[in-house]
């Protein structure tokens, strides 16, 4: 029973810290709008890839990995269905630590998100569509918690895109950092180009 009491008053700490570094990172606002969403459904192509920057102590952390142009904290791949935007990619829950390489509605995915951009991958269109597919052949694949780029058997978000490009034999020239995959490293004009992006997030002092 004690087990329970302190398990159950870790996860509230947990949850209290991360709704409390909301307040201290960024404003409230965010842009998951019908304006926002229809901006990315004009212009965003399949397989382009879409960055975010979410609140949050994790997200927090993961934006500062990035060597030089620290943005985003997260990244997915873009998927047309039925006329709708999706988006594969790659997340944890903050809490339980449980988590798998998913495929979220456009709404889904912006939810809670301060900015983001659609940047587009170097290659012809019939390449950046087998990425696409390829990612959504990962489909339940395990969180990669170590980020170890070396296991393929778990995945992190910028390792699913990395992973789904080697599937298709293209070999980008991808910048990686302490053996990490950066999110930078898809802003690199070697590797991508922006195609349409939000405002800056408003950063609290």
């Amino acid at each position: 029973m004690n087990k329970v009491k302190i398990s159950f008053l870790t996860l509230l700490a947990a949850a209290a810290a991360i709704v409390a570094a909301k307040s201290i990172f960024f404003d409230k606002t965010t842009l998951n709008t019908v304006a926002q969403q229809q901006s990315i459904c004009k212009t965003a192509r399949e397989g382009d890839l879409l960055l975010r920057l979410g609140q949050g102590l994790w997200s927090e952390l993961f934006r500062k990995k990035s060597p030089e142009v620290q943005e985003f904290s997260h990244a997915g791949i873009i998927k047309w269905e039925g006329g709708k935007v999706f988006v594969i990619h790659a997340e944890a829950n903050s809490l339980t630590g449980h988590g798998f390489v998913r495929k979220d509605s456009l709404e889904s995915y912006l939810n809670e998100a301060v900015s983001w951009a659609v940047y587009r991958l170097k290659g012809s269109a019939q390449e950046n569509e087998a990425l696409a597919k390829n990612a959504e052949s990962l489909l339940g694949t395990p969180f990669n918690w170590r980020f170890d780029m070396a296991d393929t058997t778990t995945l992190y978000c910028t390792q699913l895109v990395y992973v789904a490009d080697l599937i298709s034999g293209r070999k980008l020239p991808f910048r990686k950092h302490n053996n990490i995959l950066p999110i930078d490293s898809f802003q690199s004009p070697a590797v991508a180009d922006l195609v349409v992006r939000s405002s800056q997030p408003k950063l609290k002092p």
